[in-house]
């Protein structure tokens, strides 16, 4: 741990890399050709969390909503607006907030039959090793 990030995060209590999270699972990394697109020159992870909230969209999702949505252009949405929000990061600071609007997963159309996306608000934490999408108050 450099002196910096001890300063700004506190002492750890348990030092994880983040080679080590994404083997875990715990950390999913996005596709290189999609942050490039979005403009990231740093390499992004998503928490397991976010990526379940955010991201994650099956057959049987489509089917029990209707959305049609699918994983590539959900992670698009999220790494769109996270490279926004960085862009606006001053020099100083290690994160930035922002907003999603997503289906959920458990959506259910509405009396007229349509689904309305619900807004979720990811935290994007710049890190020496690159930049982490969170959802707030994970650890």
């Amino acid at each position: 741990m450099t002196d910096d990030t001890t300063r700004i995060y506190g002492t750890p209590i348990d030092t994880h890399t983040r080679a080590e999270a994404i083997a875990a699972g715990d950390l999913i990394q996005a596709p290189d050709a999609l942050t490039h697109d979005a403009k990231f020159r740093a390499p992004v992870t998503l928490t397991r969390a976010a990526w379940a909230d955010c991201v994650a969209w099956t057959d049987d999702d489509h089917a029990r909503t209707g959305a049609i949505q699918d994983e590539d252009g959900r992670l698009w949405d999220v790494l769109w607006m996270a490279a926004r929000a960085v862009r606006g990061l001053s020099s100083d600071a290690a994160t930035a907030c922002f907003k999603v609007y997503r289906v959920a997963r458990d959506a259910r159309p509405g009396p007229d039959g349509d689904i309305e996306p619900t807004p979720v608000y990811l935290i994007a934490t710049l890190l020496p090793d690159g930049i982490t999408i969170s959802l707030p108050g994970e650890d």
